[in-house]
């Protein structure tokens, strides 16, 4: 995703149960997933999370996501979420995808 914010470019990003799993011991308390470009891109982003999502020892996956959103939030991205109580998985993501997915291209023209 960092790619994405650098380039300037229209793009759309989908997170189903994602977040950072291979970070070092330590490194989501002190900062967040990635470093958010100074200026908002034209970047559309769409989280689906869960309250009973993995917690382990490189931290807490739920805790995570909201961080992110709030991130997206405060630097002016155009986002949505989808909050659900479920764990690690993708029951939730696979039932609200379709109106993901018309969410994130709705601005798209259809090709024949």
């Amino acid at each position: 995703m960092k790619r994405l914010l650098a380039t300037g470019r229209a793009a759309a990003a989908l997170g189903l149960c994602m977040f950072m799993a291979a970070a070092p011991p330590g490194l989501l308390a002190q900062e967040p997933p990635f470093e958010l470009a100074p200026d908002s891109k034209p970047l559309r982003v769409f989280l689906q999370g869960g309250t009973r999502d993995l917690d382990l020892r490189f931290g807490n996956w739920w805790l995570a996501n909201q961080q992110m959103a709030s991130s997206l939030e405060f630097a002016g991205y155009d986002f949505r979420t989808a909050w659900g109580e479920g764990g690690h998985n993708l029951e939730h993501g696979g039932a609200v995808f379709p109106d993901t997915m018309r969410w994130l291209w709705r601005d798209a023209s259809a090709s024949p």
